[in-house]
């Protein structure tokens, strides 16, 4: 952790984010789900509900007023954009399709990063009260209990979870046509539309490998972290490091179904 960051060690930290992203989220279960002031941004694929905007501002509030002189990176913008520097990465709902339609699988996201380095990770889906969380250098957890280190699939044993990038009609299609070309190397395919739950699923073993074409910091910040303390391969799809201020691919998954992913033609 940094020095002078915060008022405690890595862990405590990392308990006192839990607690304010857990707070946050409960606007998610108690949403109005006919009133959810939905609206589009780049595309009919790219919503935000009013319940977006209501997290991040509780989260930041509480954030602030926790860890201050840290900056902010989030999703729903506003005055706050940093992106060097100490600052909390936030996704107040990642996976907002799946908010709005009611299908599950979305997640207040919250990652502390100094600089290019990723230092505390939360990821909360209320909607099955699962938590994961990090703190680079201690391990990862669900609610609370340890994980342990992935299993070192092969990446013919691995079930694959994609990201289409469906803001993106090129990245989109040439998401499909490595699907069509490479389907065969892997055990099967999912889909789930969030990011930060997916890093969280290869970190528990649901998952051998993650990958998607374009993601914003907000996306993986967290669930990179929980994936990495957990022994997965993290980076990119090109097989560079993260970057934690620009869009960039991420790939995520046991070291022996990434190499052999990497190492693919044409991906």
């Amino acid at each position: 952790m940094t020095a002078g960051l915060t008022r405690g060690d890595a862990r405590d930290d990392l308990a006192r984010v839990e607690r304010i992203v857990r707070d946050a989220a409960r606007l998610m279960t108690q949403a109005d789900r006919a009133h959810l002031g939905t609206r589009l941004k780049t595309s009919r694929r790219d919503m935000v509900t009013a319940y977006d905007r209501a997290v991040q501002d509780r989260l930041v509030a509480a954030l602030a007023a926790d860890f201050p002189g840290v900056g902010f990176l989030c999703e729903e913008g506003g005055e706050l954009s940093q992106r060097d520097g100490v600052r909390f990465v936030i996704d107040p709902i990642d996976g907002t399709a799946n908010f709005v339609h009611g299908t599950g699988v979305s997640a207040v996201s919250v990652g502390l990063v100094d600089g290019a380095d990723p230092v505390l990770g939360v990821v909360y889906e209320p909607f099955s009260d699962e938590c994961y969380a990090a703190a680079a250098g201690h391990g990862a957890t669900r609610n609370g209990v340890a994980l342990p280190q992935v299993e070192d699939v092969q990446l013919a044993d691995a079930l694959v979870c994609v990201g289409s990038s469906p803001y993106f009609p090129d990245l989109y299609q040439r998401t499909m046509d490595l699907l069509a070309r490479r389907a065969r190397e892997f055990n099967d395919i999912r889909r789930d539309g969030s990011a930060a739950c997916d890093c969280c699923y290869v970190a528990d073993g649901r998952y051998g490998l993650f990958f998607e074409m374009s993601l914003a910091p907000w996306d993986f910040a967290a669930g990179a972290l929980v994936a990495r303390e957990c022994g997965a391969w993290v980076g990119t799809m090109e097989g560079a490091p993260l970057t934690y201020a620009d869009r960039v691919s991420v790939l995520a998954g046991a070291p022996r179904a990434a190499e052999a992913f990497l190492k693919g033609e044409g991906h």
